[in-house]
């Protein structure tokens, strides 16, 4: 089907013309719309694509669509989304997606001294003058057939971004930033192991190596629960519970200290303590390597100095602060300055940018007497 703004794909024969038409595009933004609200996989719904020119809609509840992946995987040029992490983890996981250039609008805008997670229609008002309206953001991708909005809404979130990606790919150039989201946009910078995303979001400096295992050791089994039975995680165990169980080695009052309720305790209770045991076979099930009031106090310090360096640096070179540095990295290079001692460094082009500036601070720390029991 075809309206003069865009193309429905639902047949292979579609699918084959519209791959010739796109053939020779220099750049392709795409953009998914997807359902997960009832699934620990996502359900594609709708794969969207653009030259800026020609846009297509394909429906792959209708058809395979890893002929057109198998093309974007072999193309050279740049790959345009806004916040694609959802994107390319469905469309790798479905159809084995994984482009050679990615160019994520957001993060370019972030590289352009723009806020975090600034939104697709924030920039192309900004730089195109072009406002989206947003009626199906809530909507039902899965109906068939898709309503007139839905199919405006779709087309909408592509077709502008092969111009978006122009003017901010031009002014990444002329800032000398183009490095800076070539390294920001590695495929494997979007799409990771969703156990290790959570472990290394809510892993604590403080926790033992034992609770590090039992929460690793958690997490893991609902992850396997989840996929298996394909439902959301929290629909099985809600994160914090699975936090608070690891950091609580007495099980048997899991129930009384609200950690688990008595259903969730007498459905999944066995499973977790058996899960315990194992861990404390191999790591003695120590508490939290508690940090001393005073001790805190002092990474706390050394974090909001650290969190004035990023915001200077940020400033003089037109970034986003918490792109450059964000709050959990600070407070991790402050800890491993007052706990161990030792002053460390980051790496990539954010290194370029601010280790000598760390380097001065974290030295000048330590040449002061500062000393964890200090």
């Amino acid at each position: 089907m075809t309206n003069g703004d865009f193309t429905f794909v639902d047949d292979a024969a579609g699918l084959e013309r519209s791959l010739e038409a796109l053939a020779g595009a220099p750049v392709l933004a795409m953009d998914t719309e997807f359902l997960r609200e009832r699934t620990y996989y996502a359900a594609p719904a709708l794969v969207q694509l653009s030259d800026g020119v020609a846009t297509f809609l394909f429906d792959p509840v209708a058809l395979d669509l890893r002929p057109l992946t198998d093309v974007l995987n072999r193309r050279e040029g740049d790959l345009v989304f806004h916040a694609p992490s959802q994107d390319l983890e469905i469309l790798h996981r479905r159809w084995a997606l994984r482009p050679a250039r990615i160019f994520d609008t957001q993060i370019a805008s972030m590289l352009l001294g723009f806020a975090n997670q600034v939104s697709l229609n924030q920039l192309l008002e900004e730089f195109l003058g072009v406002r989206l309206e947003k009626k199906e953001t809530v909507s039902d991708w899965m109906a068939r057939p898709l309503s007139p909005g839905q199919l405006a809404y779709a087309r909408d979130d592509v077709a502008y971004l092969p111009a978006l990606h122009a003017v901010l790919a031009a002014k990444l150039r002329e800032e000398e930033k183009s490095e800076f989201l070539a390294e920001e946009c590695r495929f494997e910078n979007f799409v990771k192991d969703p156990l290790e995303a959570l472990i290394e979001k809510h892993v604590r400096d403080e926790d033992s190596p034992y609770q590090r295992a039992l929460l690793r050791a958690f997490l893991g089994w609902r992850e396997e629960l989840a996929a298996r039975k394909d439902l959301p995680r929290g629909w099985l165990l809600k994160d914090e519970k699975l936090f608070k169980a690891a950091r609580n080695n007495d099980s048997g009052n899991w129930v009384n200290q609200g950690i688990l309720s008595p259903r969730e305790y007498q459905k999944y209770g066995d499973k977790l303590k058996s899960l315990q045991k194992h861990c404390a076979s191999e790591h003695a099930p120590e508490p939290s390597e508690r940090i001393r009031p005073a001790v805190r106090k002092r990474i706390e310090k050394l974090g909001k100095n650290l969190k004035e360096i990023v915001r200077l640096a940020g400033e003089e070179r037109r970034i986003c602060a918490s792109l450059l540095c964000n709050q959990r990295t600070l407070l991790q290079l402050a800890s491993e300055t007052v706990l161990h001692r030792r002053v460390p460094a980051l790496e990539g082009w954010r290194g370029v940018l601010l280790n000598p500036r760390i380097s001065a601070l974290f030295e000048a720390w330590l040449r002061n007497g500062n000393t964890p029991a200090a």
